[in-house]
């Protein structure tokens, strides 16, 4: 057992933090702390002077909250611990110490240390004494953090995260350790550890809801403003407030709660019922689901059911559907996991591995054996558990909209502080009471910092969320509408994503003696015994569920082009040594005597040059059935023949796809054959290195290349025959790496995926707007070079450069090199590789072989047809203009092949070739080993970077969080699992899948194509640009409601409560609701809104708005100042006056000032739709501005009773009172008209100003010049730019052909 010492700590005595989960996405800087009672005491006594505010602060910020009642203490004395993740956020989590037993793991438990034989105390320094219990050894000390426990291991002195058998297991270790079950004692023992397998979303009560969001800064300051307006009277807007207040806390809590059971429902859904287990002692046990602990061997039942946590195959094949996870459809087999001593790692062995919330089709086993697999994660540290806590404890949006906010509501509180001191000492020199100088103050307060403005903010992004939904795309992240709107770049995949995720057989090349033969259309036509017929028939994972033929797409295309039946007989009909496998023949057929005679395909020759063809005759039972062999030349073909291929191929034993391997294999045995056969299927690269050198064709690079750049994908096959000693048992436990060589090639497999019809216009919409595409895919690199091509990611003029690595040896240092990529026009003709190809005519029907390549065709017909003319001529400036799949362009001038390419003119300079006009490309190998010995690099590539192919799950998330680094606002769009990381990391996750997987990321599509990432940055340009608009219009209204109460104070007048009321909840309320609803432009133009509320634009636009509304306001009490019939404000006594012409005067400008913003702040182009397109928007404007006018002009009497305004006359309601009317209450109008007219006349004049300087500060090329003019030039702020300066710069950069050294390897060396 392990004593803790002061002495065994000093470094963590001298450090006091610690890093977790080192590297990955959740690494957490953990820092220890303890009570302090001096600091509690201190902020107990002064919380009570300060009316509460400290605790409400504890509770917003969790550092103040440790800074102020805490102290620094060494991790092992911890009682409190304080996390920040990698993004700053803040967690603060009790140590929870618990007494254990012996059967506790001993890593974990820290043993009391007896002092004597009586007294035992803790080795450690915790708030309570620990004193042992019956049969208590020691304690444990752990924290929990968003689902996940980490433990404390005393051995060295940290937290550690608690994971399952998973971690630093070897595969062989699975089998020596565990095949057996483990005992009754151990389970107690990780059930402790490791809890109940549950993925426990509890569901909070209303009441819960409810205070979490009361205790909201914003809630309280809205609470705390009705409280004020109460007490002053204020009523009518007071209780409209506090409605809208319940209604909004109601809407809010409801939705929160019912989000909550929805994902409660989706965690519980499959562990409910009981398992069979293999205990060590009783053998098969069933036992709870719930109960299930890492370690235990589950008895697979044979299918239709959900497995509840992440197990690993040990014994037997299973069928599973991971649809729910990955979103694709077709099965997985999952085979045992393969008896080697590396380690398990869940990206490697994948295939061996089944998933919680996956389900089980049907399960395989050997005589009477069941399936078993081993318990490997339960509960939340599954993937599926993984996905919930992504959902419950999302990424936050680091927006700097949302900073900047905060920051200026920060600028407007110190206004009204300073508005609330200058109240305080005004009404005190008139002698005001205390309780009417609080009140005045404090309502001042809320005039700067309007209660209304988070909702008003808000609700644009609310209403773009319900457009969104109307359009299929769902987004369970409202924040993140808004980052859409600032998108600068956009990441695909490519298969499901950019192409159809169907794919079409192209052919076969069968390879003869170390040469290609011609492209074979019909691969069935290849002879019974070809092993490339063989391979494309058996290489596969395809399995038969209820009847269906079920499996990878790829698989499923090859096997159907054979012709081949596929069967999986029962346990009684093996014939195979003890194993049942599956079992591909040929088809049997009864064809006609004509057809057969005259068939162009199929001749009386044809047929009896097959082996194990069997003719049975009805008509000629004399006969027999004779076999037609070349010993035997008889040859019946009566009328009425049946035709039975007596040929039969067991798979024996299946290597599923590896992506670390890039390939898959089988082991199959011909009934009647004494020997077994391996076959392999997968990537060409791959499979060359595993196949006899003189086995490959001199061509195969040459070919690969012509087929894969033209976007064709291309899969070898191979080879070999096994020796006849090797049995079935031998098969079961041989490894792949054993078999897998020396194999001979047999030819190439020619697939396409054809592109989506949306790929190619939304593609050449967001280049047009000046947002960067890339593609980010498993697939090959050239493969995936000319789908770029194809969809016009890579502009015409680039010139395509591929990075590429040579890894350290022999002492030297890695080598990076640059090469230009080659393009469809520099690659070699497919008929001049095929002039030596080898001539299968007298083989095979004329009418199978295709003769030469076609670009340009789309089917069978085509495929066949000689090109007839070379490529057209092309100008420098569009060498690398990509033909695949399109007609001809027209030679001659620029303009001509831009019309072909529907290029916009304007795009010409964009376009013309530079020698600075370039793009990278590369696979995953290559990042890894630029990440590893060039990382000053990344940054470079990254920037310039077009296609990265083969990239793993990993790399892509590494790739998305590089380019964030630099500044890049990311939208991800895919289509699968092996997205679901980068979709989680982007900033705009798009998944096009229903998979639970993709439920994490922050938006999904119905729709699946790219048409969604248009419909997604619109939205979210017109959100941002409807939030930037709401906020400048609230904070307006705010400072415009400041000043026209600063302007009457002095004058010791005020507004009364029902112009407040108007101008609070019908004008102001009112627009901020409607202003959200116009909708966005149709056009995504090149011009990107503003992110930042501090922009100079928007500083510009607010400070200009408030110094005109001000002079608006002052000129107006001049003008009022200068009329021979005006009689200042006299008032008596404390108490400001209503009723009077100043407040006339300023009430009607500054409501028509919040009519005026409004409409200046719901500019439209070029993001949103013209204000006049907002029909509701247009109802309250011609609504309001028109009862203003009236107000203005044409007070009648009961009206301006109403509102307590000077009438029209001049007198106020009783005349006797007026402090300021000489009327003797006649109907002498005049003079007051013409100066009601010269206040609209300020009215019109400020409508105008308003959106003058609105124009202007929202004009991006104005505001440059503004700021280069006064200012000068700011450099780039994003690292993105300022990189691609530099490379503007270096023309001699990057280096063709020269290789450039690591100096990695010197500085480890």
């Amino acid at each position: 057992m392990h004593m803790i010492t002061d002495e065994a700590f000093t470094f963590q005595e001298r450090n006091r933090h610690h890093i977790l989960n080192i590297r990955t996405s959740d690494e957490l800087q953990i820092r220890g702390f303890l009570v302090s009672w001096w600091k509690s005491a201190i902020f107990f006594l002064f919380s009570v002077p300060a009316f509460l505010l400290p605790w409400f602060i504890v509770i917003w910020s969790k550092k103040f909250r440790l800074r102020a009642l805490y102290k620094r203490c060494p991790l092992y004395k911890a009682a409190w611990i304080l996390l920040t993740d990698s993004q700053g956020r803040c967690s603060v989590r009790k140590v929870v110490v618990e007494e254990e037993d012996l059967n506790y793991p001993e890593e974990y438990i820290i043993p009391f240390l007896e002092k004597s034989t009586k007294d035992i105390v803790p080795t450690n320094e915790l708030n309570a004494p620990l004193l042992p219990k019956d049969d208590k050894y020691g304690f444990v000390r752990y924290f929990l953090h968003h689902k996940v426990k980490y433990m404390w291991k005393p051995s060295e002195g940290i937290f550690e995260r608690l994971s399952g058998i998973d971690v630093e297991t070897k595969c062989v270790d699975f089998y020596k350790l565990y095949s057996s079950g483990i005992g009754k004692t151990d389970r107690i023992a990780r059930l402790k550890v490791h809890g109940r397998n549950l993925i426990d979303v509890s569901v909070r009560s209303y009441v819960s809801f409810s205070i979490s969001e009361l205790i909201n800064p914003f809630y309280l300051f809205e609470v705390f403003s009705v409280a004020v307006w109460l007490v002053d009277e204020y009523t009518y807007y007071a209780v409209c407030i506090l409605v809208v207040l319940i209604i909004s806390l109601v809407t809010s809590v409801y939705e929160r709660r019912m989000q909550n059971v929805r994902l409660q429902e989706m965690a519980v859904s499959d562990v409910e019922g009981s398992v069979t287990v293999l205990n060590k002692e009783e053998g098969h046990t069933e036992i709870p689901t719930s109960e299930l602990v890492p370690g235990d061997i589950l008895v697979l039942p044979k299918g239709g059911w959900t497995i509840p946590c992440d197990a690993v195959v040990l014994q037997g094949n299973c069928i599973v559907n991971e649809c729910m996870l990955t979103g694709e459809e077709s099965p997985k087999t999952k085979t045992p996991l393969p008896y080697i001593n590396d380690e398990y790692c869940n990206d490697t062995h994948q295939r061996h591995t089944i998933y919680s919330g996956t389900e089980i089709l049907q399960t395989r086993f050997y005589g009477c054996n069941d399936a078993h697999a081993i318990v490997v994660r339960t509960g939340f540290n599954t993937i599926k558990g993984e996905l919930i806590r992504a959902i419950l404890h999302p990424k936050s949006v680091d927006f700097k909209f949302y900073r900047d906010s905060l920051r200026f509501l920060l600028i407007m509180g110190l206004v009204a502080l300073s508005g609330a001191v200058y109240c305080v000492y005004l009404f005190t020199a008139i002698g005001a009471e205390t309780e009417e100088v609080v009140i005045r103050a404090l309502d001042i307060l809320t005039i700067v910092i309007p209660p209304a403005m988070p909702a008003a903010v808000s609700a644009g992004t609310l209403y773009a969320m319900r457009r969104l939904e109307r359009q299929n795309v769902h987004s369970i992240a409202p924040g993140r509408i808004n980052m859409a709107g600032k998108v600068n770049i956009v990441c695909f995949d490519k298969t499901g994503t950019l192409t159809e995720g169907s794919i079409e057989m192209r052919g076969v090349i069968p390879a003869r003696n170390g040469s290609f033969t011609r492209i074979l259309k019909h691969p069935k036509r290849l002879k019974l015994e070809d092993p490339l017929l063989v391979a494309l028939a058996s290489c596969h994972s395809l399995t038969r569920i209820d009847g269906q033929l079920m499996g990878d797409p790829l698989d499923l295309k090859m096997f159907q082009s054979t012709g081949w039946e596929f069967e999986e007989p029962g346990l009684e009909e093996g014939r195979f040594d003890m194993f049942t496998p599956p079992i591909v023949r040929p088809p049997k057929f009864l064809p006609e005597r004509s057809k057969v005679m005259d068939s162009e395909s199929e001749t009386e020759s044809d047929l009896a040059d097959l082996p194990n063809v069997v003719f049975h005759s009805s008509s000629y039972p004399e006969y027999g059935a004779k076999r037609a062999t070349e010993s035997s030349p008889e040859k019946l073909v009566p009328s009425d023949v049946e035709v039975f291929i007596d040929y039969e191929v067991g798979i024996i034993r299946q290597f599923p796809f590896s992506s670390s391997l890039q390939r898959t294999s089988v082991i199959v045995r011909t009934l009647g054959k004494r020997y077994m056969d391996l076959f392999c299927k997968g990537s060409p690269e791959k499979i060359h290195l595993i196949c006899r050198e003189e086995t490959v064709p001199e061509k195969f690079h040459d070919l690969l290349r012509a087929y894969t750049a033209r976007g064709y994908r291309v899969l070898a096959l191979s080879h070999k025959q096994l020796h006849s000693k090797v049995t079935w048992k031998t098969v079961q436990r041989i490894q792949r790496e054993q078999v897998e060589s020396d194999m001979n090639f047999i030819g190439l497999l020619i697939m396409h995926n054809t592109l989506k019809k949306e790929t190619i216009p939304v593609v050449r919409q967001l280049r047009n707007a000046n947002i960067r595409t890339l593609m980010v895919t498993g697939d090959n690199l050239l493969t995936s070079l000319s789908v770029a091509r194809d969809c016009g990611m890579i502009p015409p003029a680039y010139q395509v450069i591929q990075v590429s690595v040579q890894p350290p040896e022999d002492g030297s240092p890695a080598k990076l090199t640059f090469n230009y990529a080659e393009s469809p026009s520099s690659l070699p003709r497919l008929e001049e590789l095929e002039k030596d190809a080898v001539d299968l005519r007298e083989e095979y029907p004329l009418s199978d072989i295709s003769l030469s390549y076609s670009s340009s065709s789309s089917d069978d017909s085509e495929w066949s047809r000689p090109r007839s003319q070379s490529p057209p001529p092309h100008e420098e400036a569009i060498r690398f203009i990509p033909r695949l799949r399109q007609p001809s362009p027209p030679p001659g001038n620029l303009k001509k092949w831009k019309d072909y390419f529907k290029l916009p003119l304007k795009m010409e300079d964009k376009y013309r070739l530079r020698t600075t006009d370039y793009s990278f490309v590369l696979d995953g190998r290559t990042w890894e080993m630029v990440k590893r010995y060039f990382p000053e690099l990344v940054s470079r590539l990254v920037t310039r970077g077009l296609v990265f192919a083969r990239m793993m799950p990993d790399q892509k998330t590494q790739l998305i969080t590089e380019l964030q680094e630099l500044g890049y606002i990311v939208a991800m769009c895919g289509d699968g699992a092996n997205d679901c990381g980068a979709l989680k990391m982007a900033h705009v996750g798009i998944s096009l899948s229903d998979a639970e997987s993709s439920v994490a990321a922050p938006f999904t599509s119905k729709v699946q194509n790219i048409s969604c990432i248009p419909i997604v940055i619109k939205e979210g340009r017109c959100a941002l640009v409807t939030s930037f608009g709401s906020f400048k219009y609230m904070a307006l209204y705010s400072m415009v409601q400041f000043i026209s109460v600063m302007l009457l104070y002095p004058r010791r007048a005020t507004f009364s409560d029902f112009m407040f009321l108007y101008m609070d909840l019908f004008v102001t309320t009112i627009f901020a609701i409607v202003m959200g609803y116009t909708e966005p432009e149709t056009k995504i133009v090149r011009e990107r809104p503003q992110g930042s509320i501090t922009g100079l634009g928007n500083v510009l636009s607010i400070a200009s708005q408030i110094g005109v509304a001000f002079l608006g306001q002052k000129l107006g009490l001049y003008i009022l100042s200068l009329q021979p019939w005006y009689v200042p404000v006299d008032a008596e006594g404390p108490d400001p006056v209503v009723t009077c012409w100043e407040t006339t005067v300023i009430f009607c400008l500054s409501i028509f000032q919040y009519i005026s913003l409004a409409c200046a702040f719901s500019y439209g182009k070029p993001f949103r739709k013209p204000f006049y397109t907002n029909r509701l928007f247009m109802i309250s404007l011609l609504s309001l501005a028109s009862f203003s006018t009236v107000l203005t002009l044409y007070p009648i009497g009961p009206i301006a009773d109403f509102f307590e305004l000077v009438r029209l006359n001049g007198s106020v309601i009783d005349v006797s009172d007026s402090p300021n009317s000489d009327t003797d209450g006649s109907d002498n109008y005049g003079p007051f008209e013409i100066f009601r007219l010269l206040i609209f006349s300020l009215v019109l004049a400020h409508l105008a100003i308003a959106f003058f300087i609105e124009y202007i500060t929202t004009n991006k090329y104005i505001v440059k010049k503004f700021r280069s003019s006064f200012i000068g030039k700011s450099p780039p702020k994003n690292r993105f730019k300022i990189i691609e300066d530099e490379m503007e710069i270096s023309t001699d950069w990057p280096p063709i052909g020269s290789p450039i050294q690591s100096t990695v390897l010197d500085m480890e060396q």
